[in-house]
């Protein structure tokens, strides 16, 4: 089992922009990236390959942000560094606000 704690993430809303050849990263986004990486290797977890069950649990919630637009950059971040193969093989999601600061990520090989 994976247990993480990484910063919050930013809303779904705020992680791209429109360009010319259309939507690229935020730079809170690129920059949340960066920081929630360095914060993801010093825990050092290992891999889970397959089917995974994925349960976060954020911090307080900030003004009306919606839990539903919350997991999505969480979830990039574990594909980005090879924690699990991608978002697809994401079978179960467990989404709840919590107390205390960032975001709790436990992620379990998926049962069945």
């Amino acid at each position: 089992m994976i247990d993480l704690t990484v910063p919050m993430p930013p809303s779904e809303r705020n992680l791209y922009r429109g360009g010319r050849t259309g939507p690229r990263r935020s730079e809170l986004y690129r920059l949340w990236l960066e920081v929630a990486g360095v914060v993801l290797r010093r825990q050092r977890p290992g891999p889970i390959w397959g089917d995974v069950e994925v349960e976060y649990v954020f911090g307080p919630r900030r003004g009306k942000a919606e839990l539903w637009q919350q997991d999505r950059p969480i979830s990039v971040l574990l594909v980005r560094h090879r924690l699990i193969e991608n978002r697809r093989r994401i079978v179960r999601a467990t989404l709840a606000w919590g107390e205390g600061a960032g975001c709790r990520v436990k992620v379990r090989p998926a049962m069945g």
